[in-house]
């Protein structure tokens, strides 16, 4: 076995995952005849030590329908799962992150990605008021972008959980016979694995309702302020960076210039930034012959500047590129960069 291996037809969520190590990892739900006591929907302290390797046996046997035996158990486990998740994110100078503020079950394997998108977010926040290079008040936006998207995870792992683990006789005919045949031939499709890869992977997160987020230009096609940067490989490597993700990945703010724009207003730009700010904000030109860009970004008849924040969202959108749209994103870098004539302690 070779492949991760699902089995949702007997009344349970049982799965297969082959290791590196020529082991397999088996993780499911907890079936009915582990019940012991007068609790029936419920695993008690007491039945839980008594379950021993003939118990996990006959789990195994009875509803991973694998040609195979158990042989050897390394290592065993259960827990309890909750749903649940923190009224706030942030009280005085503690922030809660990961497991701290938001537990949920293990459907779609979203715990891990959640937590780390709350640690991104945090830290360069973290990172560029201790810094002073930012206002504190950028940490109060911490807890308005990630609450609203870890309650959205919670939701739908919810809703997953319950239509894989489901007993009911209309959710197992459904599962048994309707859902494995129509994911496989869905899943054919490009759209649909792109939308399994970016519901998985959470790519779907966005952030349009943020504070810390310029709203101006919300009109038009293409990605907008709050989304992930679009992924796009360039036509001219610069240095090691072959694609705008390696281009934005660094600490600080990035100003993506799209399009048919004069060098000579992009260099005016990189020296207003430099002496306005206290913090770096690199630009880069991206002219017309980054095709692959400018597709992404939908700036194939247009020029666009984008501002990049260093988690990778678009904090700003200047459509067209001109001095005046210009003026609006540096209004918007004010509010979550001090600016080098600010001589007061934001910290």
């Amino acid at each position: 076995m070779q492949k991760m291996r699902l089995n949702l037809t007997r009344g349970g969520f049982v799965g297969v995952l082959p290791l590196a190590s020529g082991r397999y990892r088996l993780f499911g739900v907890v079936p009915p005849d582990f019940h012991r006591g007068p609790e029936a929907d419920n695993l008690s302290h007491d039945a839980y030590a008594s379950l021993d390797d003939s118990d996990l046996r006959h789990w195994f046997e009875s509803y991973f329908s694998v040609d195979a035996k158990l042989q050897k158990i390394v290592w065993a486990a259960m827990f309890r799962f909750h749903s649940r998740i923190s009224r706030s994110f942030r009280i005085g100078h503690s922030f809660l992150v990961g497991d701290a503020a938001h537990i949920h079950n293990p459907a779609g394997g979203q715990g891990l990605n959640l937590a780390v998108g709350d640690a991104v977010n945090l830290g360069w926040k973290l990172a560029q008021v201790v810094n002073g290079e930012a206002p504190a008040s950028l940490l109060e936006t911490y807890e308005n972008e990630r609450r609203p998207v870890a309650a959205a995870v919670l939701a739908r792992t919810d809703i997953g959980f319950k239509l894989e683990t489901s007993t009911s006789p209309v959710a197992l005919w459904m599962r048994t016979h309707v859902a494995t045949r129509a994911i496989g031939l869905a899943c054919r499709l490009p759209p649909v694995r792109k939308l399994f890869f970016d519901m998985f992977s959470q790519l779907w997160i966005a952030y349009r309702t943020s504070t810390a987020i310029d709203h101006s230009d919300a009109s038009g096609r293409g990605p907008h302020a709050g989304d992930r940067a679009p992924y796009a490989t360039l036509s001219n490597p610069r240095g090691s960076a072959r694609d705008v993700m390696a281009l934005t990945h660094s600490p600080n703010y990035h100003i993506l210039l799209i399009g048919t724009i004069d060098p000579f207003q992009a260099a005016q730009l990189r020296k207003l930034l430099a002496a306005r700010y206290t913090a770096d904000v690199n630009t880069h030109l991206l002219t017309g012959n980054e095709t692959e860009v400018c597709r992404a970004y939908r700036a194939t008849k247009s020029t666009k500047l984008v501002l990049v924040r260093p988690d990778g969202h678009i904090a700003a959108i200047a459509n067209p590129f001109s001095w005046e749209t210009i003026t609006r994103v540096l209004g918007h870098l004010d509010k979550v960069l001090l600016r080098a004539d600010q001589h007061r302690d934001e910290r």
